[in-house]
């Protein structure tokens, strides 16, 4: 995990914008997963093209996880994780934005910053359980501007093995 760095960057871009590619999938994302037609779903696969999430995943796979895939749009301050449900082989992609990982003291609820996630970056509720264990701290990722837009990929359990052997190369770049 990279920490959070407070002097000039420059934020890394998908491409999303106004992109013909982005706006067909943002289209897509719209409809629920069951409402999705295969061209909707191809329009995701030609997308999720563009993130790194996705460098090592083969097209079933990328197939399967762009079917479910769901699109969230956070006003400012507004939590990422929505529960139990996201605690396990579920992961986030800023697809707009930024979003940023905090941790809150118990005795006054003051905001500690740790990490920035830029847009094409991901992140799980596992990164802050690796940083908080069970200290008791609380920790949440949440947008940082209005209008963040946050990609949902859940991993259904038929899925998780070949998604574990296909991400690890993914892990080992990001740690180095």
């Amino acid at each position: 995990l990279q920490f959070i760095n407070y002097g000039a960057s420059v934020p890394k871009k998908i491409q999303s914008g106004n992109s013909k590619i982005w706006e067909c999938a943002k289209v897509a994302l719209q409809a629920t997963p069951e409402q999705r037609t295969a061209d909707d779903v191809e329009n995701i696969v030609k997308f999720s093209k563009r993130l790194p999430f996705f460098k090592y995943i083969v097209n079933a796979c990328r197939e399967a996880l762009c079917k479910d895939m769901q699109l969230l749009t956070l006003e400012k301050g507004e939590a990422v994780f929505r529960g139990p449900k996201d605690a396990e082989f579920v992961w986030f992609i800023v697809v707009k934005g930024r979003c940023d990982m905090v941790i809150r003291s118990d005795q006054q609820g003051k905001e500690y910053p740790l990490r920035v996630f830029e847009e094409s970056e991901t992140f799980a509720v596992s990164y802050l359980t690796l940083l908080t264990g069970d200290s008791g701290i609380k920790g949440e990722v949440v947008a940082a501007e209005s209008g963040t837009m946050v990609a949902r990929v859940s991993v259904a359990e038929e899925n998780r093995g070949d998604f574990k052997s296909m991400t690890k190369p993914l892990l080992y770049e990001e740690l180095a």
